[in-house]
């Protein structure tokens, strides 16, 4: 079962943050040291693989939870230029960096909804800035939480 083990639980991390915006990477060394134990646990010696990483999957939640009702609590400065790297390549060192990656990806979605709002309604969308874009902007942001499925 050697073989299995990296499988199994590359899969079930795929499956929790494929996206690699919920864990950090202290959060996923704490998980891998179960990577070379699951071939114990499929065999009937515990699941403490499933419930910590469930766990902490659950904290992850509600972490991000906050962050993004801090996030899009109010408008967002986009007077400076932004970057975003898609998809993320590894985790983030901490909290602060998980904040940054929602922020520009928040960002992002709040200029792709204005977008589509713009080009739905007719209008061009150009790199001048629209004179509603105040109401714009808000409305995008209220979309992007809907988006990420908060209230």
């Amino acid at each position: 079962m050697t073989k299995l083990r990296p499988y199994f639980f590359d899969k079930w991390i795929e499956k929790l943050d494929d996206e690699k915006i919920f864990f950090t990477q202290a959060e996923m060394a704490v998980l891998e040291t179960y990577k070379t134990k699951l071939d114990d646990e499929l065999l009937g010696n515990g699941w403490d693989f499933f419930k910590k990483s469930t766990a902490m999957y659950q904290v992850c939640l509600k972490r991000t939870d906050s962050i993004l009702k801090i996030l899009l609590a109010k408008p967002f400065d986009f007077s400076k230029p932004d970057q975003i790297n898609w998809p993320f390549t590894g985790y983030a060192q901490n909290t602060n960096e998980l904040v940054l990656r929602w922020q520009q990806f928040l960002k992002w979605r709040v200029l792709e909804n204005m977008a589509d709002k713009l080009s739905d309604a007719g209008k061009p969308v150009s790199e001048t800035t629209p004179p509603d874009f105040a109401q714009l902007e808000k409305a995008a942001r209220e979309k992007a939480m809907k988006q990420e499925g908060h209230l």
